[in-house]
């Protein structure tokens, strides 16, 4: 399961770090951070494989990045069920 921007920056502030903070441990520039939560650019898998490392780290487990996978698209399924209901 690849991680989407909100579930990245979801993450990080769980983890209780900033983009500089977290761009550092993973080992890459701040910058990159901010284009990929802000959907500018994609995550590559290493740079995902590193950022899930820190996470885990930070006790943020990959089964939690799961959990919060599943309620990010329920909630985006919600929202758009009553979008559609609305259209009616």
């Amino acid at each position: 399961m690849k991680m989407n921007i909100q579930l990245l920056k979801h993450c990080r502030q769980l983890a209780e770090l900033n983009q500089s903070e977290l761009a550092k441990r993973v080992q890459v520039d701040q910058s990159l951070i901010s284009k990929i939560e802000a959907g500018t650019i994609p995550i590559h898998e290493e740079t995902e494989r590193k950022v899930r490392e820190v996470f885990k780290h930070e006790g943020i487990t990959a089964e939690y990045i799961k959990l919060l996978s599943e309620l990010f698209e329920a909630k985006t399924m919600k929202k758009q069920r009553k979008e559609w209901q609305e259209v009616r």
